[in-house]
């Protein structure tokens, strides 16, 4: 094993010249053999999937499924538009898993807001071609659902741009009161539905899960010792 006079890295027997300097080296009492080298005479490159390019490939083929339905409801199957919610399920798939990966820069608020008025839509799609006229299971109990849980999201990715939820474990508790609270309003929205008073029943149980769980998440992100204690137990 020699050394290199100029710099001092340690070289293998079959290198003769030094792999950070460029100086010959020799050692008379340790000549020249014809070893393998350990390092790669040339670099593997690792080929990178364009996302993008398998994304928009996917969005044309979208086109397909959609024009075939579309005809053979237009030529064969009139008396039904079963159409219609296959083309806003590919929709609502576009916008949900394609778009966000052919924009430039996806803002997450904007996605949300792109995703919440998508399935809206689509709920809307519902009522004019399946219940047309009954818009109250729409407007009390689908919309305001779909607009709490696409808010309630848009919440927890704002404030964790701040430093204060930077923490994983703090804004996961934050999360679950969230969600917690969210289920009290659900089951408000169903008895407003149903027409019958308010008064909780059954969201008592997840809401006090949520929060018991969230105080449990605090009280972890404020103890150092106790999560060194988890992620050994974890990783053991």
């Amino acid at each position: 094993m020699a050394y290199c006079v100029n710099c001092g890295v340690k070289m293998t027997p079959p290198e003769k010249v030094c792999p950070l300097c460029g100086l010959e080296a020799y050692n008379p009492r340790e000549p020249l053999s014809d070893a393998k080298s350990r390092y790669p005479e040339q670099m593997e490159r690792t080929s990178v999937v364009n996302r993008r390019f398998v994304a928009s490939i996917i969005s044309l083929l979208l086109i397909v499924p959609t024009g075939i339905c579309l005809l053979l409801n237009l030529l064969l199957v009139k008396d039904s538009p079963w159409s219609v919610f296959v083309i806003g399920s590919l929709a609502l798939f576009f916008v949900a898993a394609l778009l966000p990966i052919l924009m430039h820069k996806p803002h997450p608020l904007f996605c949300l807001t792109l995703d919440t008025a998508a399935i809206s839509l689509f709920l809307l799609m519902i009522v004019v071609f399946i219940t047309p006229g009954n818009w109250r299971w729409y407007l009390i109990l689908a919309l305001p659902i779909t607009i709490a849980a696409g808010g309630f999201a848009s919440l927890m990715v704002f404030l964790s741009r701040f430093s204060y939820f930077r923490p994983i474990l703090r804004l996961v508790a934050y999360s679950l009161m969230l969600i917690g609270i969210y289920l009290l309003g659900l089951e408000m929205l169903l008895h407003a539905y149903i027409g019958t008073p308010w008064a909780p029943f059954w969201s008592w149980i997840p809401f006090a899960a949520c929060v018991m769980t969230a105080l449990f998440f605090l009280f972890l992100n404020r103890s150092r010792k106790w999560q060194e204690e988890i992620t050994k137990k974890i990783f053991i």
